[in-house]
């Protein structure tokens, strides 16, 4: 579920929230340059409440990464890791109301900063 931004498409009371990457060139131990990457969920601007909505958001990585899931129950919604090549990130975000959004971020190393939106649903208050 993404939310298209524009005149006229997102309205007040609708929980958005912010599903990216960020990245930096490094050298690794054996002096290959690799990425150092974080891929988050955090609140979009100007947006106020919605992570109280979440219950939890469950990361999962490639299956080269130890652990390849990752489920954070408390903000920072983030993981960071050190690696070479982009994959795409199956993204849960378990929502107290009792739904869960499923969300696919492909990792991007050509933007320091590369984020899609997620309407986590309708207004709730």
């Amino acid at each position: 579920m993404h939310a298209h931004t524009g005149p006229g498409k997102l309205t007040i009371g609708q929980p958005i929230v912010e599903l990216g990457n960020t990245h930096q060139l490094v050298r690794a131990k054996d002096g290959d340059e690799s990425h150092k990457w974080k891929v988050y969920v955090r609140k979009h601007r100007g947006q106020h409440g919605q992570l109280q909505c979440i219950e939890k958001v469950v990361f999962h990585l490639h299956e080269d990464f130890d652990p390849p899931t990752v489920e954070l129950r408390s903000p920072p919604y983030e993981v960071e890791r050190i690696g070479w090549g982009t994959f795409d990130i199956k993204v849960e975000i378990h929502c107290s109301q009792g739904y869960v959004v499923h969300c696919e971020h492909e990792l991007c190393f050509k933007q320091v900063n590369n984020h899609s939106l997620v309407l986590l649903g309708l207004d709730w208050s």
